[in-house]
């Protein structure tokens, strides 16, 4: 039933119409009947696809990924779906944008690292700090946030140069909390010394910020208090009520 369906894609009239009953069909094929009949009748559209027929390739990237033998899974990956999600990171349409910025983190961790950096990170760092819609914005700090786990420590300081860049001209209640965030991310991966480091002098101008309601505002005040308790543990001191430094002694 599929080859039939597929023969209209050549009609770009009928692509969206068609691909959402052949991505429906892939769904209940195995990899091996998906690779041999369907995926080679989706390569060309792959190449191609825009407006409608791209948001729903976009849509439905992990089923084709996750269909595809492991055999030709990264040379496919790299040749038709990397291809396919640049476009889409570049098109006008902010709802394929916001698409393919939900699912950066899936490809990322199909592609090795170099790739990510080369051809997703930038992408993504260039909607967050391009875009005029608040959307797009926050579903690109999002992205980042979920990229710092696959990301050395110069990417992510560009993370942070970005971020930087979109609360100095835009300090929303959405994007302040992606802000908090991304830096929960780096926190976790890199740990004490470089958030204090690096993601303090990032936040602690924006607790005064007014677009903060209460809620917000105590969960910046408690990612910060946090990393202060913990560098005082470090040193094994702690301050007084009234000031003074208070050394705790070694337990043996």
């Amino acid at each position: 039933m599929v080859l039939p369906l597929c023969a209209d894609f050549r009609n770009l009239v009928m692509q969206p119409m068609i691909l959402p009953m052949v991505l429906t069909i892939a769904e209940s094929q195995d990899k091996s009947e998906f690779e041999l009949y369907t995926l080679l009748a989706l390569v060309p559209v792959l190449g191609t696809a825009s407006g409608e027929t791209l948001l729903l390739l976009v849509k439905h990237a992990e089923l084709i990924i996750n269909k595809r033998m492991l055999k030709t899974s990264h040379e496919h990956l790299v040749s038709h779906l990397l291809p396919l999600r640049v476009r889409a990171y570049d098109d006008n349409d902010a709802h394929i944008q916001e698409e393919v910025l939900r699912r950066s983190a899936f490809l990322a961790k199909q592609l090795d690292v170099q790739l990510v950096k080369q051809a997703i990170l930038p992408c993504v760092h260039g909607l967050a700090l391009k875009t005029t819609v608040a959307a797009v914005r926050v579903n690109a700090l999002l992205s980042l946030s979920d990229l710092v786990s696959t990301l050395n420590k110069h990417a992510v300081l560009d993370v942070l140069q970005t971020v930087q860049c979109c609360t100095a001209v835009d300090r929303s209640p959405p994007t302040l909390m992606c802000t908090l965030g991304i830096a929960n991310s780096i926190l976790k991966q890199y740990g004490i010394e470089f958030a204090a480091e690096h993601v303090l002098p990032l936040l602690t101008p924006l607790l005064i910020a007014q677009q903060l309601n209460v809620q917000q505002f105590a969960k910046y005040m408690l990612f910060v208090k946090d990393i202060l308790r913990k560098i005082e543990e470090k040193r094994g001191v702690t301050l007084t009520e009234s000031g003074m430094p208070k050394v705790k002694t070694p337990f043996f």
